[in-house]
């Protein structure tokens, strides 16, 4: 690849990085005020039972992608792909076997000792969770053509939609169940926003070749089983936790946890779009596979660190912000989850890279591994600790699925990421820290900005960034 090319395509990840990074910050924004609503609404056990629903759904959502959102980008991405036909083929796999995956939630939530209200609420969200599989198939078109503003328009106007259905909730006291059913409207929408931006990328229509789906599926199934292995050390706290304590447990957990959905999804954009370049440079281009690879680290690193300091100097104002008061207990649980959504950052790169380089089967085992520990754990010690037990297993799991992908990739592919510029962040992470620790205790926008110029500033001195990668970035072809 010529270095205009290789330009060229660093535009292009930067400028569809911030279009969809400003389509998720407007969606995000959204999406914190609907859950501080939600929060003021319903109090501690009524987000409890809303947080058993979403994590109810959430996980049989998982179970029903079967892998194939990954499996076609990597797939598209590939030369000479016949994209109509893998595009085709994967919306009719999930059109059939998804929507019968999604119908055992609430058969199967009938046996767990849940409230009508939470039994109902996962029967109506169905439908909602059904709509977001459809959308993730399609998310692939958009990054391989890198025109993911046509997601930040969807995602934005269902998370309107949903807010202004939240509000009519809250003002005539609709309860929970009503909620739910704004969510199934806005996601139904947003799947038909996505469905038509599509269309001229590629005309998506039920395909039935059953050799395709076979060699599709045969591709697919170490990702799906990556997938449910990650369900369970990532999403069965919760049910653990609902089962083995109360709602209210439930909710305050939640609370600190959806903040942690929220943080996390920067990292998720970034190492989505990567993922096409990485898949087409990892066999072909070994050194610009590292490069990438690197760079990608050490973005996340630039993010991750500060982010960690920061929480425990703010998790409080942050949690009476987003819930108010009956939610402070929220705030321990959130110092604590914070180094989970950390690993989680590089824990992003390392596995999209393992998917890129057609590793995952050998990531399975310690998929396996981290899902049993965060199991027993959970079971070991939730009736001790409760929601504080839930939050440090949560890390070790994150932590043994990160370490084991970067080992994998360093392995097979000889590339390992070099510690200078996560030194740097660390460090200036350190300085932050210290600074707001010793001055005084001033209103929390100001220290939180002050966090974040102090932050810059050492990092620049340390020289973990310069003028010429600024550049780089802002400027766009």
């Amino acid at each position: 690849m010529s270095n205009q090319e290789e330009v060229s395509l660093t535009h292009k990840v930067a400028h569809n990085t911030i279009i969809q990074f400003t389509g998720k910050i407007i969606a995000t924004f959204l999406a914190v005020v609907i859950a501080s609503l939600l929060m003021r609404y319903l109090g501690p056990e009524g987000f409890g039972e809303y947080t058993i629903i979403i994590t109810f759904l959430a996980i049989f959502s998982v179970l029903a992608d079967l892998g194939l959102q990954a499996t076609l980008t990597r797939e598209i991405s590939k030369e000479g792909a016949d994209i109509k036909k893998i595009v085709s083929n994967i919306f009719t796999i999930k059109l059939i076997f998804g929507f019968g995956i999604l119908l055992l939630a609430p058969i199967i939530a009938l046996f767990f000792p849940y409230s009508d209200v939470v039994k109902k609420g996962i029967l109506i969200g169905v439908i909602s969770y059904f709509c977001m599989i459809l959308i993730w198939v399609l998310w692939g078109i958009f990054q391989k053509h890198f025109h993911m503003e046509k997601v930040a328009i969807g995602e934005v106007t269902a998370k309107m939609i949903w807010l202004l259905g939240v509000i009519l909730c809250v003002r005539l006291n609709l309860g929970l169940l009503y909620i739910v059913a704004f969510a199934v409207l806005a996601n139904f929408i947003n799947l038909i926003i996505i469905f038509l931006f599509a269309q001229p990328f590629v005309k998506i229509r039920l395909a039935f070749n059953f050799l395709e789906w076979r060699h599709l599926l045969k591709i697919a199934y170490p990702l799906a089983i990556m997938a449910a292995l990650t369900l369970v050390y990532f999403r069965v706290n919760i049910i653990l936790l609902s089962v083995l304590k109360s709602e209210v447990e439930v909710g305050i957990y939640g609370a600190a946890n959806k903040i942690i959905e929220f943080l996390v999804t920067l990292p998720a954009i970034f190492t989505g779009l990567l993922l096409p370049v990485l898949s087409r440079t990892v066999f072909l281009d070994r050194e610009r596979f590292a490069k990438i690879y690197q760079k990608g680290f050490n973005a996340l690193a630039v993010l991750a660190t500060p982010l960690i300091f920061g929480t425990q100097f703010f998790a409080k104002p942050i949690i009476e912000l987003f819930g108010g008061k009956e939610f402070l207990a929220s705030a321990n649980v959130l110092r604590i989850l914070i180094f989970s959504c950390g690993i989680i950052f590089f824990a992003h790169l390392f596995s999209y890279a393992v998917v890129a380089a057609n590793q995952q089967r050998k990531a399975v085992w310690f998929y396996g591994l981290a899902g049993f520990v965060a199991v027993l754990g959970n079971l070991i010690f939730i009736p001790y600790f409760s929601y504080y037990a839930t939050a440090v297993v949560s890390i070790v799991s994150e932590a043994i699925v990160c370490l084991s992908c970067a080992w994998i990739i360093a392995r097979t592919i000889k590339v390992r990421p070099h510690l200078k510029i996560f030194l740097k962040s660390l460090i200036s992470s350190l300085v932050m820290a210290g600074m707001l620790y010793l001055l005084p205790k001033w209103h929390f926008s100001i220290s939180f900005v002050l966090a974040i110029v102090i932050y810059f500033v050492v990092l620049y001195v340390l020289r973990g960034f310069s003028k010429e990668t600024v550049k780089e970035i802002i400027r766009l072809r």
